[in-house]
């Protein structure tokens, strides 16, 4: 374990950014700025970076030694900005749900956002947070460090399983009241779907996902058609079996939930520790 393995020194930006594109290349002086102003205009210096397949992150280190972390989605020309600013809302949502309900789960505070990346100061969706200490475990791991990870990211599942909603989609908080409530989703062309009353109902709008995105296998030849259409049915059968087990409450469900969005630390007796559960960007009350 190495917590700084995964980061890189800022001024090895420029590089990235023309690697990867959908970040500006001004964001470590527009993040600066834009934090500073979130602690009223307190000194900060952006240090690092790290990133993900949709995000840059960045360390920011006030002069008064705090440490913030700024998450930044990426801009893509091909998902609509309406599908980003649902993520972030419902993202920040569900962290600060958790912090509530599930106050001795590490979720990083959130200490500022901006969903909306037509509008946002740093030209992009962001949120600012807390840094948590530790770093992720590599395959390295004993038998007995092996044991006590796991061990504990299943007790965090299982107190997960308890949080449990009336209807499956993303959870927002009202600007208006501060509850909590599960509303729709939007895909990458800026389309809701959802919230969804029945397991049924949901898993039936995931069959037609999947036969949409079988259509070009459908168009090689007869065979890959017929083939296609069969695993297709099957699905919608599926579907349908649910109908008389598919209504209650359903639980809030962390959507990419393994070692590799969790943090550990050892203890004064060497002990692996969890310190922080990250990447909400998929969680959903799901089934």
């Amino acid at each position: 374990m190495n917590p700084e393995s995964d980061w890189k020194k800022v001024d090895e930006f420029d590089a990235f950014v023309h690697a990867k594109k959908g970040f500006d290349q001004n964001l470590p002086s527009l993040v600066q700025r834009t934090a500073s102003q979130a602690r009223n205009n307190t000194r900060c210096t952006v240090s690092h970076f790290t990133s993900g397949a949709f995000n840059v992150v960045f360390r920011v280190i006030f002069d008064d030694n705090v440490v913030w972390v700024c998450r930044v989605h990426k801009n893509d020309k091909d998902v609509s900005p309406l599908c980003v600013k649902s993520k972030i809302d419902s993202t920040v949502a569900t962290m600060r749900y958790m912090k509530l309900k599930l106050p001795f789960v590490p979720v990083p505070e959130i200490y500022a956002s901006e969903s909306d990346p037509e509008t946002s100061a740093i030209k992009a969706a962001y949120i600012f947070m807390e840094q948590l200490e530790g770093s992720k475990v590599d395959a390295s791991l004993s038998p007995e460090d092996e044991c006590a990870v796991y061990k504990q990211l299943a007790s965090v599942t299982w107190q997960l399983s308890g949080l449990c909603f009336p209807k499956i989609g993303r959870v927002y908080q009202s600007t208006s009241t501060n509850k909590f409530y599960v509303g729709p989703s939007v895909d990458k062309q800026g389309c809701e779907y959802g919230p969804f009353d029945t397991s049924a109902e949901y898993f039936t709008y995931e069959t037609a996902k999947i036969e949409a995105k079988q259509a070009p296998w459908r168009a090689k030849n007869e065979e890959s058609n017929k083939v296609s259409m069969e695993v297709c049915e099957l699905y919608k059968r599926a579907a349908s079996l649910l109908a008389d087990h598919c209504s209650g409450s359903f639980p809030l469900v962390h959507d990419d939930f393994d070692t590799h969005n969790a943090l550990f630390q050892r203890d004064t007796e060497g002990n692996l520790q969890l310190t922080g559960i990250v990447d909400w960007d998929s969680a959903i009350a799901g089934s």
